[in-house]
């Protein structure tokens, strides 16, 4: 299977790069007809066959593992080739919805941006009808592309995404995951509400009937802004990992892209075409505490890659576990909640402020997620020919609940998407945590400042993606990965 992994080696590194110069605004719609001109035989299906009975005479653990990515890889890249044209009108029509706030138009993903900073109650109106409305308007083409995927993956043998789902993730059990989040809703309920209504009157948001984009802006934290503003997130990174001898932009092939536009896509993004020896990390700029979590928590992700063996195969560096990058990225990005850091951190002269306020950060986005766990799994259950838009009224209280906002019915497929990646940053949530608390028991509160953790740290990321999240939390004795400790340290006073 030689070639089927340079094949995808090579096409993995020009799908990255499409992607991420689409994301960032660069280009005005992924250019997948030139990327597949280039990758003619992936596009048919042809190494498909040949993949499959590689795995299936496969005689070993580690070698039927081995191919079973290969396949999956391939797979995927088969789907997505058989849907390129409708996949490039869709993520146009996202670029280029419109928003009038006032007497003027704003594209909706710059609309998304703007929630975070404006302050008129007028304007905010708009913003919060304007985006209701793309939502409601987008929510068929969502729809035909979830159906599309859905059935494409039919085509392949999969009834539904969730079946394919299950295939990808061997060893994963959904359902008790599903539970999982609903017991970190439950378990996290009261500490949620309190922390919103603080949050949401430091923001100067009204506490009554507040809408999506409210809680939007109130987790950027406006009120320290000014303490942020001249930290650098890059700096303090640099300032984290110093005792472990690493600079993030001395890291060999990184662009770190941090701008403002109205074509960038608002959620912030790590592509990496080479692991390693090229990551982009691209950030729409949201304000100073959003720019410096966005880039933590890419930036971990970034020092994973950078530090991956080259001498492992293809499917041992990118295809595997998508949880341990969230496990990364979480790992530097929860350390903003940190005492130890916040008494040397920008915000050092107010830590204990700091502190009451900055729980927002952590549980706010734990919470939306664990909803859509439970909500991606519903929808991926749904084979190609079942409407999506049964579950959207389950989906918009579901939300409500679990975030305390109010929350629009048409956005079940702007939120979730058709294979269940909440769930691997649900996973990788708790592996974070669960290994912060080991490192803190070895090196002590400020483990980040132990040559030991970095070496520790280093030794994990060499192995890329050989072992899926609970595999590297067994290596680790740390446990069966649950949210029972999560629960602890976010409701904890």
């Amino acid at each position: 299977m030689t070639e089927l992994r340079e094949r995808l080696a090579g096409y993995h590194a020009a799908r990255e790069r499409v992607w991420a110069r689409w994301h960032s605004g660069r280009d005005a719609r992924p250019d997948l007809d030139g990327l597949y001109a280039g990758f003619e035989d992936l596009a048919a299906g042809d190494p498909l066959d040949a993949a499959r009975r590689a795995h299936q005479a496969a005689r070993f653990d580690e070698e039927r593992e081995a191919e079973r990515r290969l396949l999956s890889a391939a797979e995927a890249a088969a789907v997505e080739a058989s849907l390129r044209g409708l996949i490039v009108d869709w993520q146009e029509r996202e670029a280029s919805a419109r928003v009038r706030v006032g007497a003027h138009e704003t594209s909706a993903f710059a609309a998304r941006l703007r929630a975070d900073v404006e302050t008129d109650a007028d304007a905010r109106a708009d913003l919060a009808r304007g985006l209701d409305a793309v939502d409601a308007d987008l929510a068929p083409l969502r729809e035909e592309v979830r159906a599309a995927v859905a059935g494409a993956w039919a085509d392949r043998g999969y009834a539904t995404p969730l079946e394919r789902a299950r295939a990808e993730r061997p060893g994963v059990d959904l359902d008790a995951w599903a539970r999982a989040a609903r017991r970190l809703l439950d378990g996290t309920e009261s500490a949620w509400h309190a922390m919103l209504s603080g949050a949401l009157a430091a923001a100067g948001l009204p506490g009554a009937a507040p809408r999506a984009i409210d809680l939007s802006r109130a987790l950027a934290l406006p009120r320290w802004s000014r303490w942020f503003r001249e930290a650098l997130p890059g700096d303090v990174l640099d300032h984290l990992t110093r005792s472990w001898d690493v600079r993030l932009r001395d890291l060999p092939g990184l662009e770190i892209d941090v701008a403002a536009g109205p074509r960038r896509h608002p959620a912030p993004r790590a592509f990496r075409p080479r692991v390693p020896g090229e990551t982009w990390l691209v950030v729409a700029s949201r304000g100073p505490v959003r720019d410096l979590t966005a880039l933590l928590d890419l930036g971990g992700r970034a020092l994973a890659d950078a530090f991956v063996s080259e001498s492992l195969a293809f499917e041992r560096r990118v295809p595997g576990d998508a949880a341990l990058g969230h496990a990364w990225g979480a790992l530097l990005r929860d350390r903003v909640q940190d005492p130890a850091w916040a008494d040397d951190g920008p915000p050092a002269a107010r830590a204990a402020a700091w502190l009451v306020d900055a729980r927002v950060l952590r549980l706010g986005p734990l919470r939306r997620l664990a909803a859509r766990a439970i909500g991606v799994l519903e929808l991926a259950a749904l084979p190609a020919d079942a409407p999506a838009g049964a579950l959207a009224d389950a989906h918009a209280a579901r939300m409500r609940d679990a975030l305390g906002v109010d929350w629009s019915g048409h956005a079940l497929l702007r939120d979730l998407c058709v294979l269940p990646r909440a769930v691997d940053a649900l996973r990788g949530a708790c592996l974070a945590a669960q290994l912060a608390e080991k490192l803190r028991s070895e090196h002590g509160r400020a483990f980040w400042r132990a040559r030991g953790c970095g070496e520790l740290l280093k030794e994990l990321w060499n192995t890329g993606s050989t072992y899926d999240a609970q595999g590297l939390a067994s290596q680790l004795d740390l446990g069966a990965l649950d949210v029972d400790f999560l629960i602890s340290e976010c409701t904890r006073q």
